[in-house]
């Protein structure tokens, strides 16, 4: 089957709904390129509301128009590329501005009855050069004949194509038909095909889309988009193939691509995953993955690749022998991978770090980036100076854990701390706070942020006990694997010595004068020559990074000894979700209260005889048992009928709000 049709990728535009328009430059930048790599021929880029949309701070993106225009501009090289453009949200000056970074396709968008304000910005793009979609926002507004009525309007504007979209995902394939057959019964004007999946049909629509002779295709990597997302690049490649269409894009690649650069965004966002699209496209079924991924790791080659010429030779079984034949020649005819260079903005941090009210704004906004992009926590760190010299000093390393994302700052004194906690306010919903009483200075510290956090809420934690357990931590894993006591010695005298010794002794370190295993260093003063007593496999922990000399340095590298710092990133996370936890379990779980007249309790109350425990007070949704009135539970077989009918009648009504 021969087609004309193109396909226009728009997971860098309709996709960034998904991460509440969050996708950086740099996002921009990496995926475009390997979108222009793998031959997709119209890449739209930028805002998913389209130009000027980020002047609504509500809809604030994490890049400007500019930044992804410059970013698209670098990175692609054959693809015709553009942004999205809705009359009254962009404005003339943003076209000029796009021209002036080579951008050439624009989709003018307008809801399909209000067609007439596209005419001034269809004229402009065209004076510009640009490559001109009028795009019929909710196309199904208007019947097939008034579709086509707008389209000859558009086309008359100087419109180059006119698509026809589903904005809420509620076409189904005759509905497709019916409105290219309204346009082309007024006018020859090409078009394209923009589909939402609400009603699972997208892949279907673009099909019949295809059939119907469209020039252009809209989809999305995994189907990133507003709402229920659009077709699914990698999707409607694999299905036209099956109808005999090969576009000439590699849909494996693409599927790196979204493993790569699109899986890790969408912890929110429902999706299957490319084993699952290709074990469909191939009629594989799944019981044989084992056999799958024990000869693609042994031979290392892409078990998708694997399962699509398994398959084309047998459907029903994949034995041993046909799976390994196979591994083994795709290994050998391997391809090298391609490398793309791009250029794109790597950090927004400002650059003068004795602005602590610039620098402070800038990594908050970046935390609040990475943290909507990937659905965590936007977190700021308060911690207070200890190390000398005391001073001030925002830092430019983001921490990107599982949930959160934290952001942070050394701060020496009240005045700091009131700078530091005034600029990240509300920036960060959480402010993290250093409580230790380190200094003279702590106390104020401490009262000042806690004073100056307005919109953010305030979870305390100890910093000196993190930074002990992160060493303590350290020394274990690098320690002695032989299941002896470790020999250690903590040097220095003050309160980081103290609680690294608490911690190390919860591991059983010791030093009885012999060889060491370990050497701790807490302050400035440690005396080189305790690393002459280390073992030949022994280490250094350099446990306040500053407290090594250069004398001890010389010496372990003399030795061979090994010098580590400790790395925070893991037990600050750790501090973090303990006070979030601990929070929601008091603000939404901890509590007494009523379900019918029943009496019941959650999150660690005591309560009296009788009370029914659940795991929420708020929102229920499990059934412990009975309180004893000691803080245990009643054994089943010492209930009372009345005990049980309450317990039934609570099991029952968290039941019924569970379903």
């Amino acid at each position: 089957m021969t087609t004309k049709v193109q396909l226009l990728d728009t997971t860098l535009r309709d996709g960034s709904y998904v991460v509440d328009f969050q996708l950086t430059s740099r996002d921009t930048a990496l995926i475009a390129a390997a979108l222009d790599s793998n031959n997709v021929p119209f890449i739209e880029v930028g805002h998913g509301v389209g130009m000027g949309a980020s002047a609504n701070p509500n809809t604030r993106a994490a890049a400007s128009d500019e930044d992804y225009l410059r970013a698209a501009s670098g990175a692609i090289s054959k693809a015709r590329w553009g942004m999205f453009f809705i009359p009254g949200i962009g404005r003339e000056e943003d076209l000029e501005l796009a021209a002036t970074y080579g951008m050439s396709m624009v989709r003018i968008g307008t809801n399909v009855t209000e067609v007439a304000k596209s005419e001034p910005f269809i004229q402009k793009a065209k004076k510009l050069g640009m490559f001109v979609s009028a795009n019929f926002m909710k196309t199904y507004a208007a019947s097939p004949e008034q579709v086509g009525r707008y389209a000859r309007q558009s086309m008359e504007y100087g419109a180059d194509i006119v698509c026809v979209v589903d904005s809420a995902g509620g076409m189904f394939p005759e509905d497709v038909r019916a409105y290219f057959d309204g346009v082309r019964s007024q006018c020859d004007v090409p078009l394209g095909f923009h589909g939402h999946n609400n009603m699972g049909m997208a892949i279907a629509n673009s099909l019949v889309a295809v059939e119907l002779g469209a020039a252009i295709v809209d989809t999305s990597i995994r189907g990133m988009g507003r709402s229920a997302g659009n077709a699914a690049t990698e999707i409607l490649l694999l299905a036209l193939r099956r109808r005999g269409i090969d576009l000439g894009i590699d849909p494996l690649r693409i599927m790196t691509v979204a493993e790569q650069r699109i899986d890790p965004m969408l912890r929110n966002y429902p999706q299957v995953d490319s084993i699952g699209i290709i074990s469909g496209y191939a009629q594989f079924h799944s019981s044989f993955m084992g056999t799958i991924n024990d000869y693609a790791q042994r031979y290392s080659v892409d078990p998708r690749e694997l399962i699509l010429h398994v398959t084309r030779e047998d459907k029903v079984n994949a034995p041993a022998e046909l799976v390994e034949r196979i591994a083994r020649t795709l290994s050998a005819q391997r391809r090298i991978p391609m490398r793309v260079q791009v250029t794109a903005e790597r950090s927004n941090i400002a650059t003068d770090p004795d602005d602590l009210v610039e620098a402070t704004r800038a990594v908050t906004f970046e935390a609040n980036v990475l943290a909507k992009k990937y659905g965590k926590l936007a977190v700021f760190n308060v911690v207070q100076c200890y190390r000398s010299p005391r001073r001030t000093r925002v830092s430019t390393s983001i921490m990107d854990g599982p949930e959160y994302v934290i952001a942070s700052a050394e701060v020496a004194d009240a005045q700091a701390a009131a700078t530091i906690v005034d600029a990240a306010d509300g920036g960060a919903p959480l402010l993290l706070l250093d409580c230790d009483l380190k200094t003279t200075h702590s106390r104020g510290i401490i009262e000042s942020a806690i004073a100056h956090a307005k919109q953010s809420q305030v979870l305390h934690y100890s910093d000196l006990s993190a930074w002990a357990r992160c060493v303590a931590a350290l020394v274990a894993r690098r320690g002695a694997s032989d299941g002896r006591m470790l020999a250690v010695n903590v040097a220095g005298n003050n309160a980081l010595a103290n609680h690294i010794e608490r911690e190390l002794a919860l591991i059983g370190s010791r030093d009885e004068g012999a060889q060491l295993d370990a050497v701790v260093a807490c302050d400035d003063q440690t005396d080189p020559g305790l690393v002459e007593r280390l073992r030949p496999d022994g280490f250094l922990v350099d446990a306040l990074i500053g407290a090594v000399s250069e004398r001890m340095s010389e010496v372990c590298r003399e030795r061979g000894i090994p010098i580590y710092r400790p790395d925070m990133r893991a037990v600050i996370h750790s501090e973090a979700a303990t006070a979030v936890g601990i929070a929601t379990l008091v603000s939404r779980v901890q509590g007494i209260g009523v379900i019918d007249g029943i009496s019941i309790a959650a999150g660690g109350m005591l309560a009296p005889l009788g009370t029914v425990i659940v795991d929420s007070i708020n929102t229920p949704s499990r059934v412990y048992g009975v309180a004893d009135g000691k803080g245990l539970l009643l054994p089943a077989d010492g209930l009372t009928a009345e005990l049980q009918r309450r317990l039934a009648h609570v099991e029952e009504s968290v039941a019924s709000t569970v379903g």
